[in-house]
């Protein structure tokens, strides 16, 4: 039991700095299980490699117009299709309505059959 808890407590603080490097390597978008692995045998030296990693990216005047780039056409197809949507709605409405005032009315169809002549 005792060496169990022991175990138990010597993993649990080894672990975090492979967490934090596999949690910040995931969040942009890089392999948590490499970067937690790494951050588990040479804490310092991952940590400081994927500080250098993202700091290159971030600070790439070319990353960030493409990000942007990205972000901006991702809303605007977003938008596009809900236009499209809503264009295909109204012209369903359009096209049952016009088929409604086209058709005649049965008006014979709702009077029971006993109350006919």
């Amino acid at each position: 039991m005792r060496a169990e808890l022991l175990l138990l407590v010597l993993l649990v603080p080894a672990s975090l700095p492979g967490v934090l490097t596999g949690y910040c390597a995931r969040s942009y978008g890089r392999s948590f299980w490499l970067w937690f692995a790494l951050g588990a045998l040479a804490p310092g030296v991952a940590l400081f490699g994927l500080m250098a990693l993202l700091a290159r990216k971030e600070l790439h005047p070319g990353a960030q117009l493409v990000a942007e780039a990205q972000r901006i056409l991702a809303a605007t197809e977003a938008e596009q299709q809900a236009l499209v949507h809503l264009a295909q709605t109204l012209l369903r409405q359009a096209e049952t309505a016009a088929a409604t005032r086209c058709q005649p009315v049965e008006r014979t169809a709702s009077v029971p059959a006993h109350m006919r002549r």
